[in-house]
């Protein structure tokens, strides 16, 4: 049977983890009509991932970092021209 290895995850991240959980500097934030029709327009450019696509359209909106783990998206968003300054890749 073939595992895969679980990652040791970064400091950074488990301290971002604690503080959402403890409510520490973070605002939950429900989704507006102009969030959700970035997303759309993030799905019809060609990324499937409809989650990306809020947490991105509302991090880009409300000007708020977006963290993510995933390249493909990042290129994705290269390609397509769209600004990748909020993100923090860990």
């Amino acid at each position: 049977m073939n595992r895969k290895k679980i990652e040791e995850i970064p400091n950074a991240v488990k301290e971002a983890i604690t503080a959402l959980l403890l409510g520490v500097d973070i605002e939950l934030v429900p989704p507006k009509k102009e969030h959700l029709e970035t997303a759309i327009k993030l799905r019809a450019l060609g990324h499937s991932d409809i989650f990306d696509n809020i947490l991105y359209a509302v991090s880009l909106h409300e000007k708020a970092y977006f963290i993510t783990r995933d390249p493909s998206f990042i290129e994705f968003l290269r390609n397509n021209e769209l600004p990748i300054d909020n993100i923090i890749k860990y």
